[in-house]
């Protein structure tokens, strides 16, 4: 059960406060491991709450607190209680060491508090926390889900991919190196599949992959992506068009088993250009990309992984409704000769919603359910 009475103080551990002389050992306050705690947000003025875990230094050594990303011990009863180093691989679960060890009041320490072999410390399950960077060639965008670099316990320089362990998402775009940067953690403890996962597009936000060698679960996540449309080249015959590149699957026959797609009201946004504020929209996730073409409607292979949902009208250029489409039937798609790809299309239902390019700013979810059959 959460609570908000903390044993001991954030930014100290366990032997601080116990009594005189204390001697940790392997078992000392052993019950206390795994426990985890709720508080207020008193660093980054966010209203949210932070959840906080006890976990024992495991590692044999002196922890020097640095905002970095810590790996469990994979010993039976250990894992999620007890620290065994650094993160030191991408696919590994790693949590952030909480970000009070680095600050004393609104200072950060110069050399702060380690933390002794065998003493209990506090690391971050859920909420805002700082997090190290890479020290060179960093590049994440807003919302990127950050990634361990896989030796020292840093962030990576660029987003999670496809089959990594992802403990949050950053706050903020940032290039700076060697920096602790704002994260939204959230620690699911789940790695996910790595099997036969394809490749997600490089504007898609973030991506879960669950299932095993023969069927997949993949969910695909825009926060705020931004993508160009464009005007039809003869305006009163060819539709305003927009398109983004979501997943690559593995080269071979792919059969689809159900897909859907959502976008929450007010977050499919017009930019200030050609479209207009009360323009009517239309998607759709299909095999081929949407291009300049001479109609007001998504062909076939446009919308063949989800279908077509019509209707999508904008107020002060603002979609009015939760907007979402579900497949109704299985596609088998040969991808043998070249990889298929998923793709969500914009369309504008006729000539009067736009007069020149623009852009659409999404934020929703894509869950596709699929099975590689073989290849060649």
């Amino acid at each position: 059960m959460l609570t908000s009475n903390l044993p001991f103080p954030r930014g100290g551990t366990a032997s601080d406060f116990g009594l005189p002389g204390v001697t940790t050992s392997d078992t000392w306050l052993d019950k206390w491991e795994g426990q985890e705690f709720e508080v207020d947000d008193t660093r980054h003025g966010t209203g949210h709450k932070v959840r906080l875990r006890i976990v024992k230094n495991d590692t044999g050594a002196v922890i020097t607190p640095a905002n970095q990303l810590l790996r469990f011990n994979t010993n039976a009863k250990d894992f999620g209680r007890r620290i065994a180093g650094v993160s030191n691989s991408k696919a590994t679960v790693c949590v952030p060491i909480d970000d009070e060890y680095n600050y004393n009041g609104t200072t950060v320490v110069a050399s702060p508090q380690t933390i002794p072999d065998d003493d209990l410390f506090y690391v971050v399950i859920k909420g805002p926390n700082y997090v190290m960077t890479d020290a060179a060639n960093v590049g994440l965008a807003a919302h990127d889900n950050i990634v361990s670099d896989g030796s020292t316990g840093t962030m990576h320089k660029t987003k999670a991919l496809a089959g990594e362990f992802s403990p949050g998402t950053i706050d903020a775009a940032t290039v700076a190196e060697d920096t602790a940067v704002l994260v939204w953690v959230d620690v699911n403890f789940k790695t996910g599949t790595t099997s036969g996962v394809g490749a997600i597009g490089a504007n898609v936000t973030s991506v879960v992959e669950t299932g095993d060698g023969a069927m997949h679960k993949t969910v695909l996540t825009l926060t705020a992506v931004s993508i160009t449309t464009t005007d039809g080249s003869d305006a009163p015959n060819d539709a305003h068009w927009g398109t983004l590149p979501l997943y690559t699957f593995p080269e071979g026959h792919i059969l689809f088993h159900g897909s859907h797609a959502v976008f929450p009201l007010g977050l499919i946004v017009a930019g200030e250009g050609g479209l207009t504020d009360t323009a009517d929209l239309e998607f759709g996730v299909g095999t081929t990309a949407r291009g300049n073409d001479t109609n007001f409607a998504l062909t076939t292979t446009e919308h063949n992984i989800v279908p077509e949902q019509t209707g999508v009208d904008l107020v002060a250029g603002i979609s009015d409704a939760i907007e979402s489409s579900v497949s109704t039937a299985r596609l088998l798609s040969d991808g043998s000769a070249s990889a298929t790809t998923a793709n969500l299309n914009f369309i504008t239902s006729d000539d009067a919603d736009a007069s020149a390019s623009d852009t659409l700013t999404v934020t929703g979810t894509i869950t596709i359910v699929w099975t590689l059959l073989g290849d060649d």
